[in-house]
């Protein structure tokens, strides 16, 4: 969705540094489906790695072509087939090869490519946080999940977000949806709301008909004959409310209502 934000880069004008406003794209997915991935992960992890995990989140954001491109490069991803959106579970190299590391009890000293032992267990560690992603994609099909080395599928996906890991080791697992969710709308007001509100109402007492040649001829001074319409119908705003019969009471116009209008 398009949301009012301000320009990164901007500009001296009267000796004060200025950012024009603009409208830019904005991910619609709840911060509380993230927090529900992100408790989610951390759970999940911590009973693989039998240690403490601390994880922290960032909003989702729709990024561009090329920052698609940034972030998938040379990545692993695992494809989760969710029953209301694709996603995927995206691992740079030296995450991966951290997260491995981690596995096993050691340290990473310096980036490298995978064994194929490491492989496989960076592989059963994605499948065990598919589960995780129930909020943001619906309950996840077993059958369409798999783990692949990135090919450029930068438009494949839309909405993104990371979850930093703080401890025991310090990596990125980035979550990428194939669609950003619609926004629905929340809330609704109640009668109870509205009974301090002022609607304008209005009664018809006499009305006539006239050509449109005459208006024309119209000059101040002029008489317009009317015809009294005893009988009226109440408007509120521009919609019918009741029926009625116009008079007098206490020396005011008035309205008495015979009936309601139909809803």
């Amino acid at each position: 969705m398009k949301c009012l934000e301000f320009e990164r880069s901007g500009f001296m004008s009267a000796g004060r540094y200025v950012r024009r406003a603009c409208f830019g794209e904005k991910s619609s997915l709840p911060i509380a489906a993230i927090c529900v991935v992100a408790n989610g992960v951390r759970e999940a992890l911590a009973s693989l790695l039998l240690v403490p995990v601390e994880v922290r989140l960032f909003e989702a954001v729709i990024p561009s072509i090329e920052a698609w491109e940034a972030i998938l490069q040379d990545a692993l991803l695992f494809h989760v087939q969710g029953s209301l959106n694709e996603a995927a579970i995206v691992l740079r190299p030296r995450d991966a090869c951290t997260l491995a590391c981690a596995a096993f009890g050691e340290q990473m000293d310096a980036e490298r490519a995978l064994s194929p032992i490491e492989h496989e267990v960076i592989q059963r560690l994605l499948r065990s946080l598919a589960g995780t992603l129930t909020s943001v994609c619906g309950a996840p099909n077993p059958a369409m999940q798999h783990i692949s080395p990135m090919v450029h599928q930068s438009t494949r996906y839309v909405t993104y977000f990371e979850l930093p890991l703080e401890h025991p080791v310090a990596a990125r697992i980035g979550v990428a949806l194939a669609q950003d969710p619609a926004p629905k709308p929340h809330g609704a007001l109640g009668i109870d709301d509205l009974h301090n509100v002022r609607i304008e109402a209005r009664a018809c007492l006499a009305r006539s008909d006239i050509s449109a040649e005459k208006i024309l001829d119209l000059r101040p001074g002029d008489l317009i004959p009317l015809q009294p319409n005893a009988r009226s119908v109440l408007t509120l705003g521009k919609r019918g409310f009741a029926h009625g019969t116009c008079g007098t009471r206490d020396g005011c116009y008035a309205l008495a209502i015979d009936e309601l209008a139909a809803a």
